[in-house]
């Protein structure tokens, strides 16, 4: 057994794990590794422009995330392909020809449902944190690979090529579990794999750096009622439950009233993470709580600092 001499006794040098804290089952492990692989980060960072300009219209976005009943059009529109591809698989069990028919159909069926599902899910992953992005790549990818070996079965199917049609329609549904399973993992709260610090003891002082580097610290004071952060506050808290994602690149918010207002202290991942935030979260929120009458006009200052250090031993914390 090889043990890290520069690991803290009782931490996994691999994960930066001790064992209570390890997940007890082998697939959610896996994917709170894939939550922190930075090797897909030049595929997030292309992908998600392209993806953030789907939901440029907030009416839109509004009707995809859901915000009105609670549950994203993705989630809704998944039933269609996976319904006819495993019903499908279902009649496959028949031999006669009028269920074959039936089969094939019900193949292609899911295969033209396929593209609005995939552009919904799209739209998700646009709103998503950084680490779930990764993980949205690999579900994205397995379900591409269940489509197009889904498309090779209808195919096979319409040119009289039933057996051959089966069989892949049958391997086609083990990889589409698989990605239903990351997905399942996306859409939960992750309670089983708490969200892993920014530094682990295996990464050492170079990576510690790295991170020392890129964040961005910001004090913003408001000369108005603490009251109005409290909505705001607690207006944002719902949204992250409702849609199950948190602000991508937030690291810390901290928010107190002051004997002139209120004030907030913030750290991000980058100031490009902060600016994102205000433009995309924090001034439709407040156009949503103004409603029709016209925001009063408040001179917040804004201060930025550099931050030396940061330390989060539990981040899964949220009041």
């Amino acid at each position: 057994m090889h043990m890290d001499a520069d690991a803290p006794l009782g931490i996994d040098a691999a994960t930066g794990e001790s064992p209570q804290n390890r997940p007890p089952i082998t697939f959610l492990r896996l994917l709170r590794r894939l939550k922190c692989t930075e090797s897909l980060d030049p595929v997030v960072d292309v992908l998600g422009p392209l993806a953030s300009r789907m939901v440029t219209n907030e009416r839109l976005r509004r009707l995809l995330h859901g915000d009105a009943t609670g549950t994203p059009l993705h989630v809704i529109f998944t039933d269609v392909p996976f319904g006819a591809w495993f019903m499908a698989l279902f009649l496959d069990l028949f031999p006669d020809d009028g269920t074959r028919r039936a089969a094939r159909r019900l193949v292609g069926l899911g295969v033209g449902a396929a593209v609005p599902t995939a552009l919904t899910g799209w739209t998700e992953w646009a709103k998503a944190d950084r680490g779930t992005r990764r993980v949205g790549l690999v579900h994205a990818g397995a379900n591409a690979v269940g489509t197009l070996i889904f498309i090779a079965s209808w195919a096979a199917r319409s040119h009289s090529r039933h057996d051959l049609g089966v069989h892949l329609g049958r391997l086609g549904g083990l990889v589409l579990v698989s990605g239903a399973m990351i997905g399942g993992y996306m859409r939960s709260d992750r309670q089983a794999v708490p969200d892993p610090p920014s530094f682990h003891a295996a990464e050492g002082p170079q990576s510690h750096e790295r991170r020392r580097l890129e964040m961005y610290g910001v004090i913003t004071t408001v000369p108005a009622p603490v009251q109005m952060y409290d909505g705001m506050h607690a207006e944002m808290l719902k949204m992250q439950r409702r849609t199950g994602t948190s602000v991508d690149g937030l690291l810390v918010h901290v928010g107190r009233a002051t004997p002139a207002g209120f004030e907030v202290l913030e750290v991000w991942e980058s100031k490009e993470h902060y600016d994102g935030a205000n433009a995309d979260i924090v001034v439709p929120l407040m156009r949503q709580l103004a409603g029709d009458q016209p925001a009063p006009p408040i001179e917040q200052s804004t201060e930025a600092f550099e931050v030396h250090g940061l330390v989060i031993p539990r981040g899964d914390i949220v009041i």
